[in-house]
């Protein structure tokens, strides 16, 4: 999965929950904290594949969104989550 189709997924999956806007600016954030590619990055990168380890951990972000669940047990995604949610 490229920068781009978790942006558009994320987007898809979470739009009950947010607005096209936020699920933009969360997408950037959680790929910003998790990849450590800034938003700038983003945009030139857009079609660079993700390691496979980054998108589960972007994947396990949105259903934990998408479960209403902002903390769990694995504190690195803890300390992720509450990065963003506190920013």
């Amino acid at each position: 999965m490229t920068i781009s189709e978790f942006k558009k997924y994320f987007k898809t999956a979470l739009s009950e929950v947010y607005s096209d806007s936020e699920s933009a600016f969360l997408a950037a954030v959680f790929i910003e904290k998790i990849i450590g590619i800034d938003s700038f990055h983003q945009r030139r990168l857009s079609g660079q594949e993700l390691l496979l380890d980054d998108e589960k951990q972007l994947m396990q972000v949105i259903s934990d969104l998408k479960n209403r669940k902002t903390l769990s047990a694995d504190p690195g995604r803890n300390r992720v989550l509450r990065d963003v949610i506190f920013c």
